[in-house]
């Protein structure tokens, strides 16, 4: 993929750009300084106590609002039992994602807007919460439009 040189990336986008590559970038600063910076990357380096979260998290989903699928992502600081379950807006159950053990670290689903039979849901805000070895960690809404 091609980053023109006054592009904007936002984590938000979804879009990605590896910069992991030795090769020159073009930087401009949001606050709209006009100073141009150019900036090689040779090497990433990272250890293996990065990529494990320091909390357990519900992170969100996204887009939001979507259609016709949304990516919830939340990490775990521990290998856990995790449930992870679409409510309507009176409580009731419409889809359980996982009910598993997951090891540490970032996970992400995806939820196409279909209950557990597979029938499209309708219009709506709908809540997500995760549990964590059978404790209520969080509650996040989302809201798909049709």
């Amino acid at each position: 993929m091609e980053i023109s040189a006054d592009a904007t990336i936002s984590p938000e986008s979804g879009v990605a750009q590896d910069f992991t590559d030795p090769v020159e970038y073009i930087v401009t600063a949001e606050n709209g300084d006009e100073q141009i910076w150019v900036v090689t990357v040779t090497q990433v380096v990272y250890s293996e106590n990065d990529l494990i979260p320091s909390v357990t998290k519900l992170i969100g989903n996204y887009p939001n609002p979507f259609n016709p699928e949304t990516t919830i992502e939340f990490s775990i600081q521990n290998d856990s039992k995790i449930e992870l379950t679409i409510f309507n807006i009176k409580g009731q159950n419409i889809k359980t994602l996982v009910h598993n053990v997951l090891s540490k670290g970032y996970h992400s689903l995806t939820w196409s807007g279909v209950d557990e039979f597979g029938k499209p849901v309708s219009s709506g805000i709908y809540y997500y919460q995760l549990k964590v070895n059978g404790t209520n960690e969080a509650v996040k809404k989302c809201l798909l439009l049709k």
